[in-house]
């Protein structure tokens, strides 16, 4: 019988779990709230650390609220639902500061109060769905069934999902109708053990302020059967979907796009505004997937920037351009950086599409294009920093400090990362002037973060 143990939850942990401490012991505990006095049981037992699940609520945290998923409890993709929103917020920005604190020793840099969302549900304009066929879903005859989901958490195992309260309700209409025509059409769906199979993933972009999909399937090999009538009979039913699209992914891999997409109906991008910018997305190309917090994120971009236009500023790890486009009005030229060829080619259309002139692309790694751009003597007044989770790597933050770049405006989805690089850029000559956390993934444990660096300076007051 596994050991129970009676816990009083204090603290959230990066994750979204509970944090709770007894006889010098620190547990993780899935679904619990700070406030919240439970009955664990053990299902993990480390010397550092344990993990449970709740037996019982003993006690309910002030911050507890019903779910309104009905998978909350099963899918991985949101981490605090049953948790009031207020109290939510607080716990993104208790999350910065601790990071900044403990993993960084930033410990007197001001962390500002969260930046909420006016509406925290359906606001994600990107699904990626998992293809499957078991172990969950099988016919009264006994033959697997096809289904689309998201993978349960901390396993490989697939819930089926027909519909997300986080996502934007046409990305849901796309799930409902691909999941009921590839169930009709019974695809044979990829086995990630043996690496057999076709169908990977499905995955829908929407533009929300044109609400129009782009859809994308993932496949293991080429040649779809009957694409066409998935084609005819997706577009009958959403037919706001504009364009669809196959990717070959035939290598056997957990990343989801492979190299290669062809479109096989319409067109292969959709067009997002954001205020009087027109974004090109395609396929696989990076883009924010909360357009209204984006607007938020660029409100703090707005208050950071001098009201003196920087003569030249640098989009580091660019995307398709959306902060390139934006500070092309700030700055007397522009250069973006990214290693995403497909991006590139994006970005450089939206610049035609905006009638910029005054930006240029660079395709490649950031730390090799910023260092050679550097050696050839480039001298920006601005840098902005959007990396991936793993963070910058260090040979950027080296040139940044070599370039000695009077303004740097690090945006982040990961604190910890964050803490570690704004802790390394402090050690060069920099000042960490504040952080301000923005809520742009409602509901998950996701945060993302604005900080504000400049060189030789004290920090300002919080």
């Amino acid at each position: 019988m596994k050991e129970k143990i009676h816990l009083e939850l204090t603290d959230l942990a990066v994750g979204g779990e509970a944090v709770g401490k007894k006889d010098g012991l620190v547990y993780f505990v899935p679904f619990g709230i700070p406030g919240d006095e439970v009955e664990v049981e053990l299902e993990e037992l480390k010397k550092s650390y344990a993990r449970g699940k709740i037996l019982e609520i003993v006690k309910s945290s002030p911050y507890r609220i019903e779910p309104r998923c009905p998978i909350f409890s099963r899918c991985g993709g949101c981490h605090l639902q049953h948790i009031e929103y207020s109290a939510q917020l607080n716990f993104k920005r208790s999350l910065v500061e601790n990071a900044m604190k403990f993993l960084g020793n930033l410990r007197e840099v001001p962390v500002k109060e969260c930046i909420g969302a006016a509406d925290p549900w359906f606001y994600r304009n990107k699904v990626q769905l998992v293809a499957a066929s078991k172990p969950y879903l099988k016919t009264r005859e006994g033959k697997s069934h096809f289904y689309l989901g998201l993978y349960a958490r901390r396993t490989h195992q697939v819930v089926k999902m027909d519909s997300c309260a986080i996502q934007h309700r046409l990305n849901n209409r796309v799930i409902k109708a691909a999941g009921d025509i590839l169930g009709k059409l019974n695809w044979e769906v990829y086995d990630e053990k043996t690496g057999k199979g076709q169908v990977r993933h499905i995955i829908s972009r929407v533009s929300a302020s044109r609400e129009e999909a782009l859809v994308v399937i993932v496949s293991a090999k080429t040649s779809l059967p009957q694409s066409r009538e998935f084609i005819q009979a997706l577009r009958s039913k959403v037919p706001q979907i504009k364009g669809i699209a196959e990717n070959l992914n035939s290598q056997k891999t957990n990343v989801v796009f492979g190299s290669h997409t062809k479109t096989l109906w319409g067109r292969d991008h959709i067009v997002e505004d954001i205020d009087d910018l027109h974004f090109k997305i395609s396929a696989t190309s990076f883009f924010q997937v909360n357009p209204e917090q984006h607007r938020a994120l660029l409100g703090v971009l707005e208050s950071y920037l001098e009201k003196e236009k920087v003569e030249t500023a640098v989009d580091a790890y660019c995307g398709v351009g959306a902060l390139s486009l934006w500070l092309a009005r700030r700055a007397g030229k522009v250069i973006g950086i990214e290693e995403n060829q497909n991006a590139i080619l994006d970005a450089q259309e939206n610049a035609v599409l905006n009638s910029f002139e005054n930006i240029t692309f660079y395709a490649g790694r950031v730390e090799k294009v910023l260092s050679s751009l550097s050696a050839k003597g480039l001298n920006a007044g601005l840098v902005v920093l959007d990396p991936p989770r793993k963070g910058c790597e260090k040979e950027v933050l080296l040139t940044l400090a070599a370039m000695k770049v009077p303004d740097i405006i690090y945006i982040s989805c990961n604190p910890a990362t964050l803490a570690r690089d704004l802790a390394f850029l402090s050690e060069t000559g920099y000042r960490i002037l504040e952080i301000q956390p923005i809520d742009m993934f409602p509901q998950t444990a996701h945060v993302e973060c604005v900080a504000r660096i400049r060189l030789g300076e004290e920090r300002a007051s919080s």
